[in-house]
């Protein structure tokens, strides 16, 4: 009777509050609910909200695929900390892990923590020792072992990787290489290609090398502004400066940007060592003087790094003021004694001098087989001497493929039936025109390395995603040819492609670079 009274001496508003109480848990628990079925699949009871079967047996039986539910189940052992029978400290932070859970996600813990020849297979208390930023993503990286989920950011998946490869987890690495193959662009401060390039080169990584390599090779002016640039290895930098097949602005640009690199390096050693004199030799050894314009070269004086290099970049300017004032015949000759022939052959430049862009807008809208032409004119060569000399081409782009209509063709003794042909190709087809209006000191023969540029774009950031190299010699015989499938044909032309650029994401757009060999 007692009992009975106390509880009504609580009255009503005690009762309102055990009501919200309850309803505030109601809610809590709801939420709860739908993020864990927004992630895994279930809810905190781990009841799936409606679970189909996945096949059907002959004997009228069902075959169910609850293993989210199980999923589930050890995420939330690795959160309660249940059954814990290992502590891994990693730097400042502890974990709660159990042995068995990390010995079937990883080989390497499994030799670890399991065979006794090893001393932590006979400890509770485990010190790990990573690498500052691994250390920031170990949480990440335990629970993916746990769970198989994880988030993926281009400052987090370089350290995630590195955990991967580390601990032999071949699935998560996996997942990294794709993200970092897919993720190449973003804004300068959030770029890390060049450090992943160098990553992958030591870990032996080679998808990962080459769409890194191909990234930076085709993107030099964007990289150069990140801040990673600047701890671009010496070896590497030099490797794409020696390359033809680089994409920047022009030459005095990739200079400048060099100089940046330099002076980076200048802040980490003596500015006099002799160490420092020969880094800044052998990088500027591979920048084509000659490439720049006489204005360019004239500004090389004003340049901070013209005092303590005077002779050196004197020297350079030297050579490239006699390249530009000399006939064709004598900068042969001055290829040769140099003995550098690279320093006269220009790179893939995107100023206006030497590419040509080609957008097609509103692409989508845009009828099967369609053809875009174009007619301008190149450079016969990088010299001043040549400016008034050009090659004039036509082309002709097929973005939506190449179609051959039926026709008949006539013979002497019958005819013949040419069916039609489609090919779904996007084609650009280049042709060299002759215009006798213009006298040019090369000879008729052009043989020159073509480039076609096909532009991307993601988070409102434009880049190279692809280049088609040629190389190809005109003459009276051979005057047209056709580069085929500048871009993958199924990527360009399917409902969702990265190649449409612009605010409307509709525009596609190439950029033809033709240089002579």
């Amino acid at each position: 009777m007692a009992a009975s009274c106390m509880v009504c001496n609580t009255g009503p508003h005690a009762w309102q509050n055990t009501q919200n109480s309850r309803y505030a848990t109601s809610y809590q628990n709801k939420l709860q609910d739908y993020q864990d079925e927004q992630l895994y699949g279930y809810n905190r009871s781990c009841k799936k909200i409606c679970l189909s079967p996945i096949s059907w047996s002959s004997e009228g039986g069902a075959k169910f695929n609850n293993s989210s539910s199980v999923v589930h189940k050890l995420g939330i052992l690795l959160e309660s900390e249940d059954l814990s029978d290992l502590t891994l400290k990693v730097g400042h932070k502890t974990f709660q892990a159990h042995r068995l859970i990390l010995s079937c996600a990883s080989d390497v813990f499994r030799v670890m923590l399991m065979n006794p020849r090893w001393p932590e297979a006979h400890k509770a208390s485990i010190v790990l020792k990573e690498e500052p930023e691994c250390i920031a993503v170990f949480q990440h990286f335990l629970r993916y072992l746990y769970t198989g989920v994880i988030s993926l950011h281009s400052r987090t998946v370089l350290p995630l990787l590195m955990l991967a490869d580390k601990y032999n987890i071949d699935d998560l690495g996996q997942l990294c290489v794709d993200f970092m193959c897919e993720h190449m662009v973003a804004a300068p401060a959030e770029m890390y290609v060049v450090s992943w390039l160098q990553y992958a080169q030591v870990c032996g990584h080679g998808k990962l090398e080459v769409a890194c390599s191909n990234f930076v090779l085709w993107n030099f002016e964007t990289v150069i502004q990140t801040s990673d640039f600047v701890l671009m290895d010496r070896n590497l930098l030099i490797h794409f400066l020696s390359s033809s097949e680089l994409v920047i602005s022009d030459e005095f640009t990739l200079y400048l940007g060099v100089c940046h690199w330099l002076a980076h390096l200048c802040t980490r050693t003596k500015k006099k060592s002799a160490m420092f004199h020969d880094v800044v030799l052998q990088v500027l050894a591979h920048i084509r003087f000659p490439m720049m314009s006489p204005v360019q070269l004239e500004q090389l004086n004003h340049h901070p790094l013209s005092a303590d290099f005077q002779a050196f970049l004197q020297q350079k300017i030297k050579l490239a003021s006699e390249y530009h004032s000399s006939s064709l015949e004598a900068r042969k000759s001055m290829a040769g004694v140099s003995g550098v022939c690279d320093e006269f052959r220009p790179r893939n430049y995107t100023c206006d001098t030497w590419s040509t862009v080609l957008s097609i807008e509103n692409f989508k809208t845009l009828p099967e087989h369609s053809v875009r032409p174009i007619i301008f004119a190149t450079p016969v060569s990088g010299s001043k001497a040549d400016e008034n000399s050009q090659w004039e081409w036509s082309a002709d782009l097929y973005p939506k493929g190449v179609h051959f209509q039926g026709c008949v063709m006539i013979g002497l003794q019958r005819n013949y039936d040419i069916e039609e042909t489609i090919y779904e190709n996007v084609r650009l087809a280049l042709q060299a025109k002759e215009d006798p209006n213009v006298k040019s000191s090369a000879s008729s023969c052009r043989h020159v390395d073509i480039a076609v540029l096909a532009f991307a774009e993601e988070g409102n950031i434009e880049y190279v995603r692809n280049v088609k190299h040629k190389r190809f010699m005109f003459d009276g015989e051979w005057t047209v040819c056709n580069l085929n499938d500048v871009v993958p044909f199924n990527d360009l032309n399917s409902k969702v492609t990265s190649y449409l650029t612009g605010p409307e994401k509709s525009t596609f757009k190439i950029v033809i670079i033709i240089k002579p060999v």
